[in-house]
């Protein structure tokens, strides 16, 4: 089973990542960019996995992280492969429809 969380990182303001994880294996998706508003890590609710209410923007960027995971949860919920195999297949996938209008831009994903 692959968990999917997002964590904090870096020492240099706040920067946000999604985790995904299975049988020690580890991929991180920086996520910092698509946020709204001058953010700070007193603003991130790590157990709730959200921003708190204080924060600027916090609607706006509460949705779009849900949003962005959501894609993520959905291709985990019956993968039996590895976290690698799993990216690679909604690359191919997003790369097979980058001609439909629901195309999405490919985030950069990197390795620990």
């Amino acid at each position: 089973m692959i968990t999917i969380n997002y964590q904090m990182f870096g020492n240099k303001g706040f920067q946000l990542r999604l985790r995904l994880y299975q049988d020690g294996e580890t991929k991180f998706i920086n996520v910092t960019k698509l946020l709204k508003g001058s953010i700070q890590k007193r603003h991130w609710n790590q157990k709730k996995q959200l921003f708190i209410p204080s924060c600027p923007f916090s609607d706006e960027n509460n949705s779009i992280l849900v949003q962005f995971r959501q894609k993520y949860d959905e291709a985990a919920i019956n993968w039996t492969g590895s976290v690698f195999g799993m990216i690679a297949a909604m690359e191919t996938a997003r790369q097979d429809n980058a001609g439909t209008p629901h195309y999405h831009a490919v985030y950069p994903i990197c390795d620990r």
